[in-house]
């Protein structure tokens, strides 16, 4: 099978005009070469008015909360947020329907692979069955030190439950203990494989890691969690937690709003490994702020997309969060936030041996997106996108 567009993204090259994807049956790449008439005439080929992309890489999502879709309010904040997210899980739901819908929202929108949070089993049958790649991220809360090691445990037990693609990893720095870290440090290292950990999503985090205040801090109090074991490091969230965190396995810092020029050189020079994942429409839903994107651009950071989950987003769309790049940030182009959503997600979950960029051997997804800007090169208001080959 031969496919065409005006331009073939390839990711790790320059687009190709007027570009000839040949596949196999599976949706494995062949070969990728320029159309050239009086060469190719005799060739039964494809052609689409648009461009033609990878698939995406969804590196954040929270399947597991597909139920909470409009229940929580826009722009509550953090604290009030997770308060919400705790309320609304007792409520009874059809859990396997929603989750299912949830999966084949993103796969219809082009996602082929996904860094998933999992707190439960309840995404387990779903993704067994899915045609999208799931890494699952087992996640652990556990600020108390003494509550480490049986958190651990049960966390041990859980990830027997999903497939081999899985990771031990905490929550965020405000409910992880440097125990808790340093034990899934060494997780990590011994299974060489990506840890995720939500970072920075609110002011709260740093200033509870400064002098115990602000919102995190009011949550607890609201929550009657006590915590006078904790003792503020007088260091920002993400200083606090470094030194306990992996630089040997790839470490993938989720949403970053609050994240100083500071921090990102820290981090950079902490590790090698450090992935940025920015989730725009979660950020605006949630906290109405978006991270300082060119602080990362400045510093040469390796930056990720992630939807989040439906709580905090109203769809599972790549390209509405491309848009939503675009529109906030008129210095990137279209070029750079593509690379982000396919082959930087891919190497964050290390899985750019098959997703992430067309190249000959891979099996990467093909999208393609209509109504293109063809003059400045990048999706308009009124662009969609098709999902071609899977």
């Amino acid at each position: 099978m031969y496919l065409s567009a005006k331009y073939i993204f390839r990711i790790n090259k320059t687009p190709l005009e007027n570009g000839v994807l040949k596949i196999d049956k599976d949706g494995t790449i062949l070969k990728i070469f320029k159309y050239e008439k009086n060469k190719h005439q005799s060739i039964d080929i494809q052609f689409f008015d648009g461009v033609l992309i990878p698939g995406f890489v969804n590196t954040h999502c929270h399947l597991e909360l597909s139920h909470l879709r409009d229940k929580i309010p826009e722009q509550s904040g953090l604290s009030d947020f997770l308060a919400y997210v705790g309320k609304y899980k007792k409520e009874e739901f059809d859990e396997e329907k929603l989750i299912a819908e949830a999966d084949n929202e993103m796969y219809i929108n082009g996602i082929v692979a996904v860094g998933d949070i999992s707190n439960t089993i309840n995404t387990k049958e779903i993704k067994k069955q899915s045609k999208i790649f799931y890494h699952t991220f087992i996640e652990v809360i556990a600020l108390n030190p003494d509550e480490c090691k049986y958190k651990i445990y049960n966390a041990f037990l859980l990830k027997k439950e999903f497939n081999e693609n899985t990771s031990i990893v905490p929550h965020a720095s405000y409910t992880a203990s440097e125990k808790l870290l340093k034990q899934i440090r060494k997780i990590a290292k011994h299974d060489n494989k990506t840890i995720s950990i939500h970072n920075q999503e609110s002011a709260g985090e740093n200033k509870f890691f400064l002098n115990k205040t602000g919102a995190i801090a009011d949550l607890y109090e609201k929550i009657d969690e006590d915590i006078s074991y904790f003792k503020p490091s007088k260091k920002t969230a993400l200083q606090t937690i470094l030194p306990s965190l992996p630089s040997e396995t790839k470490l993938l810092l989720i949403h970053n709003i609050y994240t100083s020029e500071t921090d990102i050189k820290l981090a950079e020079q902490y590790s090698k490994n450090v992935f940025w994942c920015l989730c725009p429409n979660s950020n605006i839903y949630i906290e109405n702020k978006l991270p300082d994107v060119n602080l990362f651009l400045k510093n040469n950071c390796k930056i990720t997309i992630g939807t989040d989950s439906l709580a905090s987003n109203h769809k599972f769309d790549f390209l509405d969060e491309i848009k939503t790049l675009q529109n906030n940030f008129d210095n990137l182009t279209f070029e750079q936030i593509l690379e982000w959503a396919t082959l930087n997600g891919a190497k964050s979950l290390n899985i750019n041996d098959k997703y992430g960029s067309f190249e000959v051997g891979k099996k990467p997804g093909i999208n393609l997106i209509e109504n293109f800007d063809f003059t400045e090169m990048k999706p308009t208001k009124e662009s969609f996108l098709r999902k071609i080959i899977f």
